[in-house]
C-alpha cells in the first residue's frame, strides 16, 4: 500500500508467497483518505482483519523538491507534510476499528533521523518525520491499554537505488550540522 511502483508490490508478495499470512496486489495512495479507506476495507473483508500495519511509505512526492526553507515552496510543504505525516495517520486511523474490535495488532512507523536532528536543505521532510514521532508516541499510548502495540523506528541516511548523488552527499554531510 503505498505511493504507485505495482511491479515492486507484486514482486515483493511473490517472493513472500510461503511465508503464513497474506499480501494484496494493487497501488493505494496513501495521502487519498478514499485509497486507504478502499484498501483497508477490502483487507478487512477478505482476511478478518488488519493485524499488522507498517507505515513505511516516505520520502518525496513526485514534483516536489529539496530545498532550504527560504526556497520552500508551500506546495512541496504540503507534499512532504501529506506523505510522511498525513499518510500514516490515515492508515493508522483505517486499521484501527478492526484491532481495536479484536483487541490485538501492531503499528509500526518508519521515521527519520532527520526528525530528530533536522536536516540540511530538507526542513519540510524533517518536520513531517518529527510530527510522524510524534503522533506514534501518542497514538501508543491512546491504543496500549486496548490491546493494540504502536512502535516507530527512526532509520539513518543509508544510500538506497535511486537516491540522486548529490542528495546523497548533502545527507552525508548531515551529521556535521545536527543539534538536539
Amino acid at each position: 500500500m503505498t505511493v504507485g511502483n505495482e511491479h515492486r508490490q507484486r514482486g515483493t508478495i511473490a517472493a513472500h508467497a510461503d511465508l503464513p499470512g497474506h499480501g494484496i496486489e494493487g497501488g493505494a495512495d496513501v495521502t487519498e483518505e478514499r485509497d486507504v479507506r478502499t484498501v483497508v476495507e477490502r483487507v478487512v473483508r477478505d482476511h478478518g482483519g488488519v493485524d499488522i500495519l507498517i507505515n513505511n511509505a516516505g520520502g518525496m512526492m513526485p514534483g516536489a523538491s529539496w530545498s532550504p526553507v527560504e526556497h520552500c515552496r508551500l506546495a512541496d510543504w504540503n507534499s512532504f507534510l501529506a506523505l510522511n505525516l498525513t499518510g500514516p495517520f490515515l492508515m493508522a486511523r483505517a486499521v484501527l476499528p478492526s484491532m481495536l474490535a479484536r483487541g490485538r495488532g501492531h503499528i509500526v512507523s518508519v521515521s527519520s533521523i532527520s526528525g530528530v536532528h533536522g536536516q540540511v536543505a530538507g526542513s519540510a521532510y524533517a518536520a513531517a518525520k518529527a510530527g510522524l514521532t510524534g503522533l506514534t508516541a501518542s497514538l501508543a499510548k491512546e491504543v496500549a491499554a486496548k490491546g493494540v502495540n504502536v512502535n516507530g523506528i527512526v532509520v539513518g541516511n543509508a544510500p538506497f537505488p535511486g537516491r540522486d548523488p548529490a542528495r546523497q552527499a548533502v545527507l552525508d554531510s548531515f551529521h556535521r550540522f545536527t543539534m538536539l
